[in-house]
């Protein structure tokens, strides 16, 4: 959407086209996220099947519970054109389940993610080092401070959603709201028009 213009010009969007409120904005960098799951050990997911995708270079080749190093997990919450080996053979995910499976798959590692790191940061040193892990590659709004910072490792059981949209067909990463993109969001309580875009000297925090 706008996050490539600035972040405030995100949460704007947000809000005014999408109806969606931004208490905070925290943005994590790729390079970040691999070191941070590296800096807790890793995190476990569990799949139904074996799973692979050649475009993000995820590869789990047995059903179960699996635990990802930094480059897998990232590998796994982009997979979005993935196969699942079903009987013996390899089935490819159709748009829909691949965009639903990028959901569950995102939710489950940034949740693992959650856990571990509320077990990191239970120590001084763990502490060290998960900052050290994102030092560089995690930007936060001049609103939260650190103590909301380390709440979001409190976010283990927090749904992810994919929300469907429609693609540019040039080139450029832009995707736009369809009726479907409000539908979804309408099933989860936004609906454009009941969030306020605050004016030059307004809070943007929602209360």
């Amino acid at each position: 959407m706008t996050l490539f213009e600035a972040p405030g010009a995100f949460t704007t969007a947000l809000c005014g086209d999408l109806g969606i409120r931004t208490d905070h904005l925290v943005i994590v960098r790729m390079e970040s996220f691999v070191a941070m799951v590296e800096a807790v050990g890793g995190v476990e997911v569990t799949v139904p099947y074996p799973y692979r995708d050649h475009g993000t270079g995820i590869d789990i080749p047995a059903a179960g519970t699996v635990r990802l190093g930094g480059d897998d997990a990232l590998a796994l919450v982009r997979s979005r054109h993935g196969e699942q080996r079903i009987d013996g053979a390899w089935v490819a995910d159709s748009d829909d389940a691949g965009a639903a499976h990028r959901a569950d798959m995102a939710g489950s590692v940034m949740s693992a993610l959650a856990v571990r790191a509320r077990s990191a940061v239970a120590t001084p040193w763990g502490v060290q080092r998960l900052a050290w892990a994102a030092t560089g590659g995690l930007a936060v709004d001049s609103g939260t401070s650190l103590p909301e910072l380390a709440g979001l490792t409190r976010l283990s059981g927090a749904h992810v959603a994919d929300v469907p949209v429609r693609r540019s067909a040039t080139a450029d990463i832009i995707a736009y709201p369809d009726d479907a993109t409000m539908s979804v969001l309408a099933g989860a309580g936004y609906h454009p028009g009941d969030c306020h875009v605050p004016g030059a000297g307004e809070s943007s925090t929602a209360s």
